[in-house]
């Protein structure tokens, strides 16, 4: 699991480091989930993602780093070739 450190200002900006990485610039938002008795989740807003066709995503190479950062692995080029 990544290590993530969430750092706001009163004036709405401020620092997201997950695995010593700050990725805030290339995060819109985030938004802090907690259920007792549930590990907590921490949804980001990544705006950099852009749809270029059904089902085909093109990411922006900053935000692709951010997104490997957190675990993430882009589909082998078998998955995005399959059609259905």
């Amino acid at each position: 699991m990544a290590k993530i450190k969430v750092l706001l200002t009163a004036a709405g900006t401020g620092s997201l480091i997950v695995d010593g990485h700050d990725i805030a610039s290339e995060v819109g938002g985030i938004e802090l989930r907690s259920k007792p008795g549930s590990e907590p989740e921490l949804l980001l807003r990544l705006p950099g993602v852009e749809l270029a066709a059904e089902a085909r995503v093109g990411v922006r190479p900053a935000t692709e780093a951010a997104l490997r950062t957190l675990g993430w692995t882009p589909p082998s080029n078998d998955e995005t070739s399959k059609e259905g």
